[in-house]
């Protein structure tokens, strides 16, 4: 049984922020002012990232923009300016960064098994985890690092030739990431506590776009506040 493992990829915010728009750009409609920071991110990130537009904008040809919006929940989705795909804690604190200075209302979306709207979407930039896709294995450590884009069902998969287990989600299609950060009640609780008990480490990037590895030896006060 694997009871303990690192959770990668977690932004500061998993839920949708709200921005009041200083003096100076109140008067700029905010679609217009989402656009034109979902434009800066795209030239600001690396190859690895992707931002994707409606199809009455740029085009959207493959679907990526409705899949990174769409939740398993549709009641839960909300028509973003844009979509974005990190590729890299880097490219997460670049465009954390941006949204700060912008003032832009955004979303995180881990595996997107949210119930209500505001939850993990927005009408303005919203960032999709699906490239946090890691599953690694540490047999020596009894430890998994878990990309936060992953619904459990992949992490079960990846995890299943080594013959352990994590204490996961009941159902499929639960997402790693909200599902870990609101406790996480697993059929493996009785046994092992709440998913997020077994976290024994999160790669953080931080509102002023810090990237930092928080254990319970590095930083005390945030491992407690996350858990």
């Amino acid at each position: 049984m694997l009871s303990r493992y690192l959770l990668v990829g977690i932004l500061s915010s998993l839920y949708s922020v709200t921005a009041h728009p200083t003096a100076s750009n109140s008067t700029v409609d905010p679609h217009t002012r989402s656009l034109s920071v979902c434009l800066q991110i795209d030239s600001a990130t690396s190859s690895k990232t992707s931002v994707f537009y409606p199809a009455d904008l740029l085009g959207d040809l493959l679907g990526f923009y409705d899949t990174d919006i769409s939740h398993w929940a549709s009641s839960s989705s909300q028509l973003a300016d844009c979509s974005v795909r990190p590729g890299t804690a880097q490219d997460v604190s670049t465009i954390i960064q941006i949204l700060g200075q912008n003032q832009t209302p955004f979303a995180v979306k881990g595996g997107g098994h949210a119930s209500n709207p505001g939850f993990s979407s927005t009408t303005g930039v919203h960032i999709s985890m699906t490239r946090f896709s890691e599953v690694t294995y540490d047999s020596t450590s009894q430890t998994a690092v878990i990309g936060s884009g992953l619904i459990w069902d992949d992490v079960y998969t990846a995890l299943a030739p080594y013959g352990v287990n994590v204490v996961g989600g009941r159902v499929t299609g639960v997402g790693v990431a909200g599902f870990t950060l609101g406790g996480g009640y697993s059929w493996l609780t009785n046994q092992h506590g709440l998913t997020i008990d077994t976290v024994v480490a999160f790669e953080l990037v931080k509102p002023n776009g810090d990237i930092v590895n928080v254990t319970e030896t590095s930083d005390s006060e945030l491992f407690f506040g996350l858990k």
